[in-house]
């Protein structure tokens, strides 16, 4: 049962890269759309760093390793696009790197005036939970 909890996780795990690195679900659907040029190029690039991954992260588990290989392998994709004559807006624009997040502003969950509609007379019946929280954290931590 384990085994097959496992196999399926991993399996979930490899569709959501695919689908990650594609933009596309792999489906019998979109079978036809993992024939184009760009696509094969995308898996070969992830299979590669995975590679990559796999075969100098399992020897040294030095705590920079991890961090050097991306990096690495940022800078080597860089110079690929370069050779490629592809810049970084078109690398962006067919989807070789992210797009940067949308700018948010702040936004307070609260405001003055919703503290005026606040049941403050549930708080006397919340209290003994408030301190049951309160020791149980306070003892977790402690050991």
């Amino acid at each position: 049962m384990v085994g097959g909890f496992l196999g399926a996780t991993g399996c979930l795990i490899l569709l959501g890269a695919i689908r990650v690195i594609t933009g596309q679900p792999l489906q019998l659907a979109t079978l036809g759309r993992f024939a184009d040029t760009t696509t094969v190029f995308e898996l070969s690039a992830a299979c590669a760093m995975a590679a990559v991954l796999y075969l100098t992260w399992h020897r040294s588990r030095t705590p920079i390793g991890l961090p050097l290989i991306l990096i690495a392998g940022t800078i080597a994709a860089h110079v690929a696009f370069w050779l490629a004559g592809i810049s970084p807006a078109d690398a962006q624009a067919l989807g070789w790197t992210f797009h940067p997040p949308q700018q948010i502003g702040l936004e307070w969950p609260w405001s003055v005036q919703a503290l005026a509609h606040y049941p403050w007379s549930t708080l006397p019946e919340l209290s003994g939970n408030l301190v049951a929280v309160i020791f149980v954290t306070a003892s977790s931590t402690s050991c």
